[in-house]
C-alpha cells in the first residue's frame, strides 16, 4: 500500500480508491483506513454520484474462524477454495447506501466502484456477492447505473435492467473463464 502511494502521489488529481480484499483481510482494513481512504463513500463531479463500495466483506464467523490473520488473508487469497467465503456488501453498508441514494435524484447517472461484481457469476471462484440482488433493488429506481468491478481477471460485460456491469482486466495474470475450468 505504501509503495503504491509513493507512485500515486505524483498524479495532480486526487485518486480514488477501491479496497480489495488482498488490501483486506490480514488487518480487516485498518491499514487501508489509516493510509488510503474509508473503505465506502461517495462524492459528485460534473453531474454524476459516483459510489465506492466495500464488496468484499464475509460472515464475523467466518472472519473469525482462523488462528491468526495470515491464515484468514491466505483463504481468500485462493482461488476455487471451498474454505473460503462468499463476499458480500452487507446490511450496515445496505444502510448507508439507502441513506445516500435517498438525496440523489433519479436523472442523475450513478457510476458504481467495486471490487467483487455486484452480481453473481460463478460462486467457485468467488465471482460473486451474495447480496448481490439487494444492492441492486437499491439501485433500481434510478434511470443510468454503470458498476464497474475488477477481481474477475477479465473482461466481462453484462446488463440487468438499467444497471450495465464493466469489469476491468487485471495487470497480472488473468484468470481463464469459468466454463473453460470447471462445470462446478
Amino acid at each position: 500500500i505504501d509503495h503504491g502511494l509513493e507512485i500515486l502521489s505524483a498524479l495532480h488529481q486526487k485518486p480514488r480508491f477501491v479496497l480489495g480484499e488482498h488490501d483486506f483481510y490480514l488487518d480487516m482494513g485498518e491499514y487501508w483506513a489509516k493510509k488510503v481512504s474509508e473503505h465506502y463513500y461517495s462524492f459528485d463531479h460534473k453531474g454524476v454520484h459516483f459510489i465506492v463500495l466495500n464488496s468484499i466483506l464475509t460472515f464475523d464467523e467466518w472472519n473469525n474462524k482462523w488462528s491468526s490473520p495470515m491464515e484468514r488473508m491466505q483463504m481468500m487469497a485462493g482461488l476455487d477454495n471451498p474454505l473460503g467465503s462468499p463476499f458480500m456488501v452487507g446490511e450496515a453498508q445496505r444502510n448507508w447506501l439507502k441513506a445516500n441514494l435517498a438525496k440523489v435524484d433519479r436523472n442523475t447517472p450513478i457510476v458504481v466502484f467495486s471490487h467483487s461484481p455486484i452480481q453473481k457469476i460463478y460462486k467457485g471462484w468467488n465471482f460473486w456477492t451474495d447480496d448481490a440482488e439487494q444492492v441492486q433493488e437499491l439501485l433500481k429506481p434510478f434511470n443510468k447505473v454503470t458498476v464497474i468491478y475488477g477481481h474477475v481477471h477479465q473482461i466481462q460485460y453484462n446488463q440487468i435492467g438499467n444497471i450495465s456491469f464493466h469489469s476491468v482486466m487485471a495487470t497480472a495474470w488473468p484468470w481463464p473463464y469459468p466454463s473453460t475450468y470447471s462445470k462446478a
